[in-house]
């Protein structure tokens, strides 16, 4: 399976969906659905990017019964695998839906800490990985153990191989991660307003911070706006990606079917514009479905037509 993208989940979960009628804290639920998937950011993204017809392979570290289902799932949907077992549990993830609000409440596990052992086993592995790979995805919070320069590591040894790298993380992993000037990250406000140690608000504000990133040899941005869409640059042009109006049932994994749907139309050979603007629908079509990553074509079809596209 050559040319394959390779997607890095260092923390999966076990996504449990729950929709309820009525959040009140404090008191007793029914619920009226419940759900079950594999989770986490990486997976996400191997998910659409497989409903999408682009190979990919899944790796990162899964442990316990947790990481059994994870594994079944993954088996069941058809994206291939390939995980470091280690002895810790992998966590579960809980998204709790308030059907009268439409508004999500999530609860994090914070999950297992590897050890010096495993974290070594996982870049051995991660070093044959990338060899048939063509593009690496690096994605999610990172996992205890494994030390906050290790997305940077990672993408040091696939750029050692002539590999792109996408990093979509947050806070320390992320800012060091930077300094291997990665082809492509995804932060959303909060996580720029983090990296730069200041406030971004405006359109002008954006650009400015995307322009001070650039600076330090990032290749390229998409900064992710939630129900608005989203800002990215190629460094030479601007562009704010705004999606249609619609009925949002799960926000769960949008942004990683956005950056599954950029590199589905980077790989076919789509400029930036373009590659924005499929991204923006796919994560909008993301929205759509309950289970993260379950991408319908017809509804992303006509979604993509009605994105917005302005420079700036």
């Amino acid at each position: 399976m050559d040319g394959y993208i390779l997607s890095v989940t260092l923390n999966p979960a076990i996504d449990k969906t729950i929709k309820l009628k009525q959040l009140v804290l404090g008191e007793d639920h029914r619920c009226n659905q419940t759900f079950y998937s594999a989770g986490g950011k990486g997976i996400n993204v191997s998910r659409a990017l497989q409903k999408l017809g682009v190979c990919t392979l899944s790796t990162g570290f899964l442990g316990g019964p947790a990481g059994e289902y994870i594994k079944s799932q993954l088996h069941k949907e058809k994206i291939i695998g390939d995980f470091v077992e280690i002895a810790g549990e992998t966590r579960t993830s809980f998204t709790m839906i308030d059907t009268s609000t439409g508004k999500l409440t999530r609860v994090l596990e914070e999950g297992p800490r590897i050890s010096r052992r495993e974290r070594m086993r996982f870049k051995e592995k991660f070093i044959d990985l990338i060899k048939s790979c063509r593009i690496v995805v690096l994605s999610g919070r990172n996992i205890s153990g494994a030390g906050e320069a290790f997305y940077r590591e990672l993408t040091k040894i696939a750029q050692g191989k002539n590999k792109k790298v996408v990093l979509d993380t947050s806070g320390k992993p992320l800012f060091l991660g930077l300094q291997a000037k990665p082809f492509l990250i995804k932060p959303n406000l909060q996580e720029m307003e983090f990296l730069l140690q200041q406030r971004v608000m405006t359109i002008s504000q954006i650009k400015k911070a995307m322009t001070c990133l650039f600076k330090k040899g990032v290749g390229n941005i998409i900064i992710s706006l939630g129900r608005k869409g989203a800002v990215g640059s190629d460094g030479e042009n601007f562009w704010l990606a705004s999606p249609p109006k619609k009925n949002t049932i799960n926000t769960v994994g949008c942004g990683d079917a956005l950056v599954a749907g950029f590199l589905y139309a980077y790989t076919r050979g789509k400029g930036f514009k373009s590659c924005l603007q499929f991204g923006v629908a796919t994560g909008s079509a993301n929205a759509l479905n309950l289970q993260p990553g379950l991408l319908k074509k017809r509804e992303l079809a006509k979604l993509l037509h009605k994105v917005e596209m302005r420079n700036f």
